[in-house]
């Protein structure tokens, strides 16, 4: 399962319109479902306007968000850059990071050379100098490694989220066939669920056990 995110997240004003059309979209096609949107692990491509050579730059959601920020500054602080995208401390730096080592921003002052570690008090500019052989340039950030705690919430919630989905089935199934045997009633939520996960039967009888116990459907004594 994909992980969750570990930070809040603010959409820039530059991408606000391409996401609502799309949960417009997604919801006109997809009545009933609910969407997330995992920011942590998507990426898009930002185009260079302020260089003698146009660049083309493959980034993730977060690092095109702080790049934007430049946009209506010359220079920003840490603080300015966490207020406006609401990204945590620790993913901040590391994002920042990644666009030091790149050299597409800059740090006021300018860091030693052997080293890239971002500090609170620390400004950065984009690098007007900034030059590569190649126009397309993807900027990769290190690779981070989830606690024991952050994997086991994340798989809390990729069940919770399941449960929801399998619950629904479940409702929407007996809402069309009124009266269903319970091995029936299992083998029509494994088939409209199976497109987007595989539904576990243990699962699927916990959930319309919970679903009983709310009185959403009841057992029939002499209906098995």
């Amino acid at each position: 399962p994909l992980q969750q995110p570990t930070t809040a997240f603010d959409i820039p004003f530059e991408l606000e319109k391409c996401v609502k059309q799309f949960q417009t979209h997604y919801h006109e096609k997809h009545s009933g479902r609910r969407l997330f949107w995992l920011h942590h692990v998507s990426k898009g491509d930002i185009r260079t306007n302020y260089l003698p050579r146009r660049y083309e730059l493959q980034v993730t959601t977060y690092q095109m968000a702080l790049l934007l920020q430049f946009n209506n500054a010359d220079t920003l602080g840490m603080e300015d850059l966490q207020s406006s995208t609401q990204l945590s401390k620790d993913e901040l730096r590391r994002m920042m990071a990644s666009l030091l080592r790149a050299k597409i921003v800059l740090s006021l002052p300018p860091l030693p050379s052997n080293g890239n570690t971002v500090n609170t008090p620390q400004r950065f500019a984009l690098n007007y100098k900034f030059s590569s052989k190649r126009t397309r340039i993807k900027i990769t950030a290190a690779v981070q490694t989830d606690s024991p705690q952050e994997s086991e919430a994340t798989h809390r919630g990729v069940e919770e989220d399941r449960q929801i989905q399998i619950q629904a089935a479940i409702v929407r199934v007996m809402k069309t066939r009124r009266q269903l045997t319970h091995t029936k009633l299992v083998e029509q939520v494994i088939s409209q669920l199976q497109s987007r996960f595989q539904p576990q039967i243990p699962l699927i009888k916990k959930c319309i056990e919970q679903l009983i116990e709310r009185e959403y459907i009841a057992r029939k004594a002499d209906f098995r």
